[in-house]
């Protein structure tokens, strides 16, 4: 029986740093409600303490999660990976510092409202929630949580006529930038078919309306410009950091501007003189081609994706191999999770129709299939260990080199022990499989209705069961070399 997307109690320790922050700021707020006093420097102590407890509990879960793998929770509306966990502990550490220099300046101005503390929380919540964000929404709702807070907390000081005009000025300009982001939001939307950041990168690319994206980006850009306050969107900025309390302006300055920055590592790689960027369809590229390719690599959306299902057909594939070099490969992702068991033994029974010699490689290092690379090639892959650990080692090849092991990949036979296993050895497995072609089409009208399936990690055993195994004839190298491989993928330490 099929599964559907449900809550997954599971899900919520990937999200301890938020839910600190989160029941820590609500506890705050009603125990202003209980406090008898003015001095709030017990909330102030009570606020660094859980500031710091979700700050622990990022260290913690960025030390238990591999490098470079990323879980999906709650629906893929959050992603759990290293680098949203490094970005909420440095948002912990920041309400943490607010919340210490608060008490003395509370005390000298006489605002001494214990709800601040909480607010401050509740916000640092939100910036937690866009370090996760994988999906429009969620971005959506983890910059309004951390936006409304900071409105709330600019205008704590209420007998100041120059913080209430602040507070004012910031709600109005923020309120603004919202309908900007929503109004961007609605037509990515429009030209995608989707509200996921993961599932928008390709489908974005070959969307029809252009002018829809255009527009969306633009009005995404305004947006962030004005929660970042990024010249020439900064106006507010001023009047903003001038009549807040000190404390929320260092909060201001340092945690809303963080959390409103995205960055992506990628060595550069356009900036290359040997690299050609192509915006168009991909399909037509590799068939118009004047030129055979050493290697192609075709790395679409997802199946469930209108049109996404042309680049999974036997003629497809076809394509590519006639494409290729002697020697050449081709490399094709896929994906175990949002896919019916049949339909995932379809994709792989086509791609093995054409590349008879091909195998599968799995990127996980955890036991859990998710994403699954098809290596093709038109003879048998041949791969020698010790001329690819010679050129790693050297300095041309060091980049290479350094991302590899950024992602737990220290040697050549870590790498290659990804190895899940040659199409000869899933064939009984695959037998009955059907064909996907560019006649029938049948996942592009069957993929949609495994849009809520949370099977990956049934499918992925049930592929493993067919393998792996060391291969007989794939490897080359020394004696040394190969029977360290043998051990990593007899172990499955890679899967």
């Amino acid at each position: 029986m099929n599964a559907v997307a449900q809550f997954n109690p599971g899900d919520l320790a990937y999200l301890v740093p938020y839910l600190i922050l989160c029941v820590g700021g609500l506890l705050l707020v009603l125990a202003e409600a209980f406090f008898h006093g003015k001095d709030r420097s017990a909330l102030a102590g009570l606020a660094v303490a859980a500031s710091l407890a979700s700050a622990v509990a990022s260290v913690i879960l960025y030390m238990q999660t591999p490098a470079g793998a990323a879980q999906r929770v709650l629906g893929d509306m959050l992603i759990a990976d290293r680098e949203a966990y490094v970005l909420s502990a440095l948002f912990a550490l920041i309400t943490a510092l607010t919340a210490m220099m608060t008490p003395a300046h509370q005390r000298e101005h006489g605002w001494q409202i214990g709800e601040y503390y909480g607010v401050m929380l509740l916000s640092a919540s939100g910036m937690v929630i866009l370090a996760h964000a994988s999906n429009l929404v969620t971005v959506f709702l983890g910059i309004e949580t951390m936006s409304i807070g900071v409105y709330v907390m600019t205008a704590m000081r209420r007998t100041s006529r120059r913080g209430n005009e602040a507070a004012m000025k910031y709600f109005l300009i923020g309120a603004f930038a919202t309908a900007f982001f929503v109004y961007g939001m609605a037509m990515l939307y429009g030209a995608s078919g989707t509200l996921s950041l993961i599932a928008m990168k390709g489908k974005l690319a070959t969307t029809v309306n252009p002018g829809l994206v255009i527009a969306g980006g633009f009005l995404l850009i305004v947006a962030f410009g004005f929660k970042v306050a990024a010249v020439p969107f900064h106006m507010w900025a001023p009047d903003a950091y001038e009549g807040a309390p000190t404390p929320v302006t260092g909060f201001m300055a340092a945690g809303v501007k963080a959390a409103g920055h995205f960055t992506a590592v990628n060595e550069g790689v356009l900036q290359d003189p040997r690299v050609k960027l192509v915006v168009g369809d991909g399909r037509n590229a590799v068939q118009f081609a004047k030129e055979p390719y050493d290697v192609i690599i075709s790395q679409p959306s997802n199946l469930w994706i209108s049109g996404m299902s042309t680049l999974f057909t036997r003629e497809f594939f076809a394509m590519a191999s006639q494409r290729l070099t002697p020697g050449g490969v081709f490399c094709q992702w896929i994906q175990a999770y949002r896919m019916p068991l049949d339909d995932f033994r379809s994709l792989l029974r086509t791609f093995f129709e054409v590349f008879p010699h091909g195998s599968i490689w799995v990127n996980n290092i955890d036991g859990r299939g998710y994403d699954l690379v098809l290596l093709g090639q038109a003879e048998p892959t041949r791969i020698d260990l010790d001329e690819l650990a010679n050129r790693l080692a050297s300095p041309e090849y060091e980049t290479i080199a350094k991302s590899l092991r950024d992602i737990n990949f220290n040697s050549v036979s870590d790498l290659f022990a990804t190895f899940a296993g040659q199409a000869q050895d899933f064939r009984p497995w695959l037998k009955d499989a059907r064909i996907n072609t560019d006649r029938n089409l049948r996942l592009q009208y069957l993929a949609g209705f495994g849009l809520n399936l949370y099977q990956a990690n049934d499918i992925y055993k049930h592929m493993v069961a067919y393998g792996p195994r060391m291969p007989k004839n794939m490897f080359t190298g020394s004696s040394e070399s190969l029977a360290s491989l043998a051990r990593l993928i007899e172990s499955g330490r890679f899967r």
